[in-house]
């Protein structure tokens, strides 16, 4: 597995950060999707007690033949989970020209913390090291690396954060585990996942257990409203506001309004909402 390095431009006891990708697909999937979210999570199960909130760091990013310094700053830090940086700078840093992800999940980076007093050398050539498996590392034990089978079996067992893990860089069928369990405060981070489909969006959409703000985000996001599918089960999401489904429903057609008028699973609000833009149409 390939290194990223970061170095801490505020005084604390560390001063560089590794954080290692296996291929440039993987680097490119993490930081092509902070540059479009604006922020990041990098996992770390536990975050050194000297980090805090709005440090600015230097991250020197590394994958096979790539290397880029990055300055971000730290937004939050999650016990258990990782460290959320907001991207400042990407530097010469060009995701969308590096190698796409091939079929699959990202795997997860491995992040390692060095202590300043550590001897220059130790820094040499980073990328000719072998891959290190700390307490930081998603390892083959990881949930990430289990079968559908094991995941479902497994699942009531697996912490908060691990669960978390799942969701965020799952494959489809890791995915659709997250998607048929119990715990729905889970749900909102599918959201994150690079390789989520339309179809799932869809099914989330229409899930009212789902988190009101992850909702919003749904119903703000100009790709997933491309979807038909995705806009209706919006609509009939009964934690919706009627503003955001008076806004909605102009982007269906003709059709898919009637069809939604005669729909059992919208509410009565959202049906004289319907008829009100229907009978608007034939003016």
């Amino acid at each position: 597995m390939a290194n990223t390095k970061a170095e801490n431009t505020i005084s604390t006891n560390y001063s560089r950060i590794f954080v290692r990708y296996s291929t440039a697909g993987d680097l490119r999937a993490q930081w092509e999707e902070a540059r479009t979210k604006g922020a990041t999570l990098l996992p770390v199960r536990s975050p050194p007690r000297h980090l805090t909130a709005l440090e600015r760091l230097t991250l020197t990013v590394q994958a096979p033949d790539i290397q880029a310094d990055i300055e971000v700053e730290l937004l939050q830090i999650l016990e258990g989970l990782g460290i959320v940086v907001r991207v400042l700078d990407l530097g010469i840093l060009d995701p969308p020209s590096l190698p796409m992800l091939g079929t699959g999940s990202p795997t997860l980076p491995t992040v390692r913390f060095e202590n300043s007093t550590e001897t220059p050398s130790s820094h040499s050539c980073p990328e000719k090291r072998a891959p290190e498996r700390t307490h930081d590392s998603a390892v083959g034990s990881s949930a990430l690396s289990w079968s559908v089978d094991k995941l479902t079996a497994e699942w009531d067992n697996l912490g908060t954060a691990e669960r978390i893990r799942v969701a965020r860089y799952g494959n489809r069928g890791a995915r659709g585990v997250v998607l048929r369990s119990n715990d729905r405060t889970i749900f909102s981070h599918l959201l994150t996942n690079p390789h989520i489909s339309t179809e799932e969006i869809a099914s989330l959409a229409g899930n009212a257990a789902l988190d009101p703000a992850a909702l919003r985000r749904i119903a703000m996001s100009t790709d997933w409203l491309r979807s038909a599918e995705v806009v209706r089960n919006l609509v009939c999401n009964p934690k919706l506001p009627m503003p955001e489904v008076e806004r909605l429903i102009r982007l269906l057609s003709r059709d898919e309004l009637v069809r939604l008028a005669k729909s059992g699973r919208a509410r009565a609000s959202v049906k004289q909402a319907v008829a009100k833009r229907l009978k608007a149409s034939e003016r």
